[in-house]
């Protein structure tokens, strides 16, 4: 498990992840992007810059800090649809 985070932490600090979901999404017409676990948003910003109208991402973020800090970074994204919930069948980590 501890490889495997680390290799995830390798490419997210290179946004090698990210480039290649934004690569694939541009070439699909009207995307829906179900985010789980969207963070502080940033991530989302790309995406729907990049989706602009053609597209439509719900993003969904359970953490109280998190959430209000994506819902100011997309606020003027209309194609981002905010939901503070987390998406699973019990609570945890």
């Amino acid at each position: 498990m501890k490889i495997l985070n680390a290799i995830y932490r390798f490419l997210q600090a290179r946004q090698i992840f990210v480039n290649d979901v934004l690569r694939f999404l541009s070439k699909i017409d009207s995307p829906i992007i179900l985010e789980a676990g969207a963070a502080d948003g940033v991530d989302t910003l790309r995406f729907a810059k990049l989706l602009s109208s053609q597209g439509v991402i719900y993003a969904f973020e359970p953490v109280l800090q998190n959430f209000e800090r994506l819902k100011d970074l997309v606020k003027e994204q209309h194609n981002v649809h905010t939901f503070r919930m987390a998406l699973g069948d019990h609570d945890g980590k």
